[in-house]
């Protein structure tokens, strides 16, 4: 199904750009037309050109805005595959324990499943970390983020049944919970034109859905990664103290010395081997 839906995506896209293609195609041969009746001499030439080149600067400004909402829709909806560091430990730690009432993970699945219906794990993992980001940089709990009517429309609220899709969407949120980044610290998700209300775009997997920044929560953004930095300046300076402990060990063992001691052995007299021959039976006697 992924699969159908991916081909089916790029089979809509070259459509678009075929379109797109037709349409400009059109533009440049009127421009050429009004050049062409640009040329006319005689009674009135004049007006007409100079209503004529009014026409051709308004069709090249059209032309321009067309290629222009082009190019910002391809870039858009083009896959980015970036990488970003993992949030500090314990980070999500207070929506782990209270996603272990079974209302709030089912309402959290249904609302995935509407969102990123058949988008594949990445998307359905970005959608759960856009979720939980938005609830942490608003100081909402769980429950009022899932359950957020300015947020969502009235179909997503609803939600549907996640069917098939449970057993991957336990454990995406696995991930998640243990502080995946995927999305970029995106705090919402978006489809088609839709923007992020003055943010950033961060993540897009290619599915239909892109995620990106919220305009109001640049600033829990730059604590978040104040607080990487931290973590990661924490880590390193326990791994150098445990390499130091390490060093101060090695040179604290006692150093064992080898000693090879050379002892003169006195030659022993050889020994005179034992016959089993009955010397009584040969006739030999022992005078």
């Amino acid at each position: 199904m992924v699969l159908f839906e991916l081909s089916a995506s790029r089979a809509r896209r070259a459509r678009e750009r075929d379109a797109m293609k037709k349409k400009i195609a059109a533009m440049q041969r009127c421009q050429r037309e009004l050049d062409k009746l640009g040329q006319v001499e005689g009674c009135g030439g004049s007006r007409l050109r100079g209503n004529l080149m009014r026409v051709k600067v308004a069709l090249t400004a059209v032309l321009t805005l067309v290629l222009i909402s082009h190019a910002v829709a391809r870039h858009h909806h083009h896959t980015t595959e970036a990488v970003y560091r993992p949030l500090p430990a314990g980070a999500r730690d207070k929506f782990a324990r209270e996603l272990k009432k079974p209302e709030i993970k089912e309402r959290l699945f249904r609302l995935t499943k509407v969102e990123v219906y058949h988008q594949g794990p990445k998307a359905t993992q970005a959608f759960m970390e856009s979720v939980l980001n938005r609830a942490d940089a608003r100081g909402q709990t769980l429950a009022e983020a899932i359950n957020d009517r300015h947020y969502y429309p009235a179909v997503s609220l609803r939600g549907w049944d996640p069917g098939d899709d449970r057993p991957m969407f336990r454990a995406v949120l696995d991930k998640v919970l243990a502080g995946s980044n995927v999305a970029g610290f995106a705090t919402g998700n978006a489809s088609r034109h839709v923007g992020f209300n003055g943010g950033r775009q961060t993540y897009v997997p290619g599915t239909g859905e892109r995620f990106g920044i919220e305009g109001t929560d640049f600033a829990w953004v730059f604590s978040m990664e104040k607080r990487i930095r931290v973590a990661e300046l924490t880590e390193q300076r326990r791994l150098a103290k445990l390499e130091e402990q390490r060093r101060k060990q090695e040179q604290a063992k006692p150093v064992v010395r080898a000693s090879v001691r050379f002892e003169d052995r006195k030659t022993e007299k050889p020994t005179v081997m034992a016959s089993n021959f009955d010397d009584r039976w040969a006739g030999i006697t022992g005078q």
